[in-house]
């Protein structure tokens, strides 16, 4: 898909979500490489996957991120959303 072919909220969107993915992506190889085992934790990731990100070029992450999808997904584990919770219900 091109942003060519999107609407201008669309297109707005897109280059959104692509400008968070390249972030993302940079900020993510930068975890490998500094410390690989705290960034599979933080990340999620497997060792393959952190090993593959490591070796990526910058031309290979630009387009990666140019997809119209998130390329990270949340997680919270039942502790952290029991705490985010419990801050919350201490606030109303």
């Amino acid at each position: 898909m091109t942003l060519e072919n999107l609407s201008g909220v669309d297109s707005t969107l897109h280059k959104e979500i692509g400008d968070f993915n390249l972030t993302y992506m940079l900020l993510a190889q930068k975890l490998v490489k500094e410390d690989g085992a705290v960034a599979m934790s933080r990340l999620g990731i497997s060792k393959d996957l952190a090993a593959l990100l490591s070796n990526m070029s910058s031309a290979q992450i630009v387009k990666l991120a140019e997809t119209n999808l998130m390329l990270c997904s949340f997680s919270l584990e039942s502790a952290t959303l029991a705490s985010v919770r419990d801050i919350h219900s201490t606030r109303n």
